[in-house]
């Protein structure tokens, strides 16, 4: 008896383990799956956040060179330019100069590249309200 259930017992037990194998693979790839789905939510969340950094950057440099025309061209106090933005004096300094390190660089650059001229094509490309040529 024992040697003709042997291999009924094997063969039931082998189809078992297969099953069990069979789980365990699909187990294993939706793990995988979900390993791949959380990586890269946490890279798009990255990026956006890199994208959101910068677009506050851009926004705090235009609040700034506000600021920094307020104060410049209409001769307004900080106190003044507070009370009229809602916002602390110390802000308002803090994004006109983060406005003014901004500016300096690209002026750099081009009086570095080529010897200034009127017709130079670099200094077309200027930012607005750059009163330093004029």
């Amino acid at each position: 008896m024992g040697s003709r259930s042997s291999p009924r017992k094997r063969e039931a037990i082998r189809r078992q383990t297969l099953q069990r194998k069979v789980e365990l693979d699909a187990e294993r790839r939706r793990r995988d799956e979900l390993e791949v789905e959380f990586a890269t939510d946490f890279q798009v969340a990255l990026a956006d956040r890199v994208a959101a950094r910068e677009a506050e950057r851009a926004a705090e440099v235009a609040m700034g060179g506000a600021v920094d025309r307020m104060i410049g061209q209409l001769r307004l106090s900080y106190d003044r330019v507070a009370e009229l933005c809602q916002a602390e004096v110390k802000e308002l300094q803090r994004l006109r100069q983060l406005a003014a390190e901004t500016a300096r660089p690209v002026v750099a650059r081009s009086a570095a590249d080529s010897p200034p001229s009127p017709a130079s094509p670099r200094l077309e490309g200027a930012p607005a309200g750059d009163d330093r040529g004029a």
